[in-house]
């Protein structure tokens, strides 16, 4: 493991794989890439890296050289630092990544399917009244915080995760020079995603706003609110004929 940080990740990545892959065969679904906000994830990632590199890179060759020798500075730097063993593992943080990440959205998007009217939320709704001793932890959190601008807050906050995750996971490969510290954060960013689809399988739900429209009604509209009604046009779509539709099905909540 000290000698090749992405030991976990490479295993990782190929059982969850080749599970989506034996669960598309099965089903007779096909596996689908992605979209995001900068196109396919396939484009993504390594955008990302490039820009990254560029980014490590230019002002560097700019401090070493001046603006006029930037090509003699990123020549020097590429020569001195980028090593052919920096590049592989930073290829293969993206590759893993990418791997688990294209998985778990097609494994999620499987799960009406293989789970087909099985759902726990009213459970997991009565452990939450159990738990806050009676009450809804919604209608809590409504009263404890309000639903203005707390609201425009945590969904400005939640949206911007979406982004967040390649963009950070971008950083870390490439701005890093000690190569365990990426494989670190590209191995913790793939297990999410595993055990994400794990909690959705074990206890399938639709999560509370859309198992409880009601309890959310008084919520300004957000950018999540955008998200949402996405996320359930995509699940009309799929659920209509899984076999046929282009959408991704992406209604779940972690358990």
């Amino acid at each position: 493991m000290r000698r090749w940080p992405y030991t976990f990740a490479v295993c990782l990545a190929v059982a969850v794989t080749g599970t989506a892959i034996g669960f598309s065969l099965y089903l007779g679904l096909p596996m689908k890439d992605p979209e995001g906000f900068l196109g396919p994830a396939y484009v993504r990632l390594p955008l990302l890296g490039l820009l990254f590199f560029a980014a490590g890179i230019v002002p560097a060759a700019i401090k070493r050289s001046g603006v006029r020798r930037i090509g003699t500075g990123v020549r020097e730097i590429v020569r001195d630092e980028w090593s052919l063993k920096r590049v592989a593992y930073i290829a293969t943080g993206l590759i893993t990544f990418y791997a688990c990440y294209v998985s778990y959205r097609n494994l999620k998007s499987y799960l009406p399917v293989v789970r087909e009217g099985v759902l726990f939320d009213k459970d997991l709704l009565d452990l939450d009244h159990f738990l806050m001793f009676g009450h809804n932890p919604a209608d809590l959190l409504h009263q404890l915080l309000g639903t203005g601008i707390a609201a425009e807050i945590l969904a400005a906050a939640y949206v911007s995760y979406l982004p967040l995750v390649p963009i950070t996971l971008g950083a870390f490969l490439v701005l890093n020079r000690d190569f365990s510290i990426g494989a670190w954060y590209a191995t913790a960013l793939g297990l999410n995603w595993v055990l994400g689809v794990i909690s959705y399988y074990s206890l399938p739900t639709l999560g509370p706003a859309f198992a409880q429209p009601q309890t959310f009604w008084e919520l300004r509209d957000t950018s999540v609110t955008e998200l949402q009604q996405s996320l359930f046009r995509a699940r009309v779509d799929v659920l209509t004929d899984p076999w046929e539709s282009e959408k991704i099905h992406g209604v779940a909540g972690f358990a």
